[in-house]
C-alpha cells in the first residue's frame, strides 16, 4: 500500500461502516490516529529521556544511576502482577464493540477495575507485612553505604507508584480497545512533561534519589488518574466501573484469558528486564550505565514499531468479530515486510553510529563496546518478526502456542545470559536472549505457525 492510498485515512469524519469494506477503511483510519497520536508521544518521551539521562547520569553518579534502572526494571517486572486482566480487557472491549455489546462491555470494565483495585490492596498489604524483613542492598548488591540508606525508600515509593497505577490501567485498555489510542497517547504526553518539569526542580533543589524517584514515577500516575476520571466522567460516562456488574462469570473469563497474557508479559520481562538485574549481580552496579543506555538506542526502532503495530490488536480482534479474516491476514502480511524494513536499516546505521551518538550523548566513559554493539544490531534484526506475530496472535486470540514457547525461551534466555556475562563480559545478556531466541522460540515456531495461520483463515 503506498503513501498516497494512506493518506485517505487522515481524516476527522469516520467511513461508513455498514459494509465491509467501510468497516476496513475506518479501522484504517483509527490505526493511523493511534499511531500518529502514539509517534508524538514518543517523541516527547524521547526528548524527555534526552535531557534527562545526562542531567540525571552526572547528577546521581554511575552507581546510583545504575541502581536506578535495576530497582525500575525490577519493578517493571511486577506488572504481570495484574495476572493479564488489563490485556484480556482490551481484547473484551474489542471484541465487544465488534458484536455492539455495550451490556458486556460495562460487565467486563467493571469485573477488571475492582479486581485489579483488590489485586493493588492485597499485594500492598503483603509487602508491607515484609518490608522489614527486605534488604535492598543486599538484592541490589549495593557497596557504599550511604546509597544503601537512600536505596530503600526510593525502592518503596517505585513500588507505591506501581500499586496505585494498578487499576487506573484499566482506562488505557478501554480507549485502545475502543481503537481510540490516540487519547491514551495524548495523557502519556501530559505524564511524560511533567515529569521532565518535576526532574528539573528536584535535581535544581539537591533532591535525594527518594524525590528523584517520585518525580519520575509519580509524573505519569497523575496522568492516568486524569485520564481516567475523563474517561469515566465524561467521554465514556455510561461505562463508568460498578460494583455491582461485577460478576463472577466475567471475571472467570478475564481471568482465564489474561493468565495467557500473564504468562506471555511475565516472560517478555524476563527476557528484557532481567538483564540488569544479571548485570548488577555478577558485575556490580556500575556496569549497567553503559549497557542500558546502548539499549535505549536500538529501543527505538521497535518502539516506532510498536506504535504502528500496537493499534491493529483491537482492530484484529474486532474484524475478527465481524468475520473480516481476510482483512487480518493481508495487514499482518504487510506488517511483517514493514517491521523488517525498518529494523534492518536501524540496526545497520546504529552499528556504524551508536558509539559517536553515546560520546556526545552523555560522554566518553559510558561508550559501548563492538561486541555489545553488534549483538544489539542482531538483536534488532530480529524483533522484526516478534512485535507482528505477537500482535497477531494476541489480536486474534491464538495464544496457547506463545503462552508455551516464550516462557521456555525467556527461563532459557536468563540461564544463557549468566553464562555469557560471566565469560565475555558487558555484553553477555544480549547474546544469551540472541540464543535463546532463535533455538527455543523460532525454530519450534516455524513448524506451528503455518497450521495456526490456515486454521485461522478457514474459520
Amino acid at each position: 500500500m503506498n503513501i498516497k492510498s494512506q493518506l485517505r485515512y487522515l481524516r476527522i469524519t469516520p467511513f461508513d461502516t455498514s459494509l465491509p469494506e467501510g468497516r476496513a477503511q475506518e479501522r484504517h483510519r483509527r490505526m493511523v490516529m493511534a499511531a500518529l497520536a502514539s509517534v508524538f508521544a514518543k517523541m516527547t518521551n524521547l526528548f524527555v529521556l534526552i535531557i534527562t539521562a545526562p542531567m540525571t547520569l552526572h547528577y546521581l553518579g554511575k552507581e546510583r544511576y545504575g541502581i536506578w534502572m535495576v530497582m525500575s526494571s525490577t519493578v517493571a517486572m511486577m506488572s504481570v502482577a495484574d495476572l493479564g486482566l488489563g490485556n484480556g480487557l482490551l481484547n473484551f472491549v474489542a471484541k465487544a464493540k465488534g458484536q455492539d455489546d455495550r451490556d458486556g462491555m460495562h460487565r467486563a470494565v467493571s469485573s477488571a477495575f475492582y479486581m485489579l483495585l483488590s489485586l493493588a490492596c492485597i499485594i500492598g498489604l503483603l509487602i508491607y507485612i515484609i518490608w522489614p524483613y527486605i534488604n535492598v542492598g543486599s538484592i541490589f548488591n549495593i557497596d557504599t553505604l550511604a546509597v544503601r540508606k537512600e536505596a530503600s525508600p526510593a525502592f518503596a515509593i517505585l513500588i507505591g507508584c506501581f500499586l496505585m497505577g494498578l487499576p487506573l490501567t484499566v482506562s488505557n485498555q478501554i480507549q485502545q480497545g475502543h481503537q481510540d489510542g490516540w487519547k491514551t497517547s495524548l495523557w502519556s504526553i501530559v505524564g511524560s512533561l511533567l515529569s521532565l518539569g518535576l526532574v528539573i526542580v528536584a535535581i535544581y533543589n539537591k533532591a535525594s534519589l527518594s524525590v528523584l524517584m517520585l518525580s519520575i514515577a509519580g509524573a505519569p500516575i497523575l496522568a492516568q488518574l486524569s485520564n481516567t476520571f475523563y474517561l469515566f466522567g465524561y467521554d465514556k460516562k455510561w461505562l463508568k466501573p460498578e460494583i455491582r456488574l461485577a460478576q463472577k462469570k466475567d471475571a472467570k473469563a478475564l481471568l482465564k484469558l489474561g493468565l495467557l497474557f500473564a504468562i506471555l508479559q511475565l516472560s517478555w520481562l524476563m527476557a528484557n528486564q532481567i538483564d540488569n538485574l544479571v548485570l548488577t549481580r555478577i558485575l556490580g552496579p556500575g556496569s549497567v550505565p553503559s549497557y542500558v543506555l546502548t539499549q535505549r538506542l536500538f529501543m527505538l526502532m521497535p518502539v516506532v514499531m510498536s506504535l504502528l503495530l500496537v493499534p491493529m490488536r483491537p482492530a484484529y480482534g474486532e474484524a475478527v468479530a465481524r468475520g473480516d479474516q481476510d482483512w487480518v491476514l493481508r495487514t499482518f502480511k504487510r506488517s511483517i515486510r514493514l517491521a523488517f524494513i525498518l529494523n534492518t536499516s536501524a540496526a545497520l546505521f546504529l552499528f556504524f553510529f551508536v558509539k559517536t551518538i553515546i560520546r556526545i550523548w552523555v560522554g566518553e566513559d559510558l561508550i559501548p563496546s563492538t561486541v555489545l554493539v553488534f549483538g544489539f544490531s542482531l538483536w534488532l534484526i530480529m524483533q522484526s518478526f516478534d512485535a507482528p506475530i505477537a500482535v497477531f496472535t494476541n489480536g486474534i486470540g491464538k495464544m496457547k502456542a506463545t503462552a508455551i514457547l516464550v516462557p521456555l525461551a525467556s527461563i532459557a534466555n536468563v540461564c544463557l545470559s549468566i553464562i555469557f556475562t560471566r565469560h565475555i563480559g558487558v555484553a553477555g545478556p544480549v547474546f544469551g536472549t540472541l540464543l535463546a531466541q532463535l533455538v527455543v522460540f523460532y525454530l519450534p515456531f516455524l513448524i506451528i505457525f503455518p497450521k495456526l495461520l490456515k486454521g485461522f483463515s478457514e474459520c
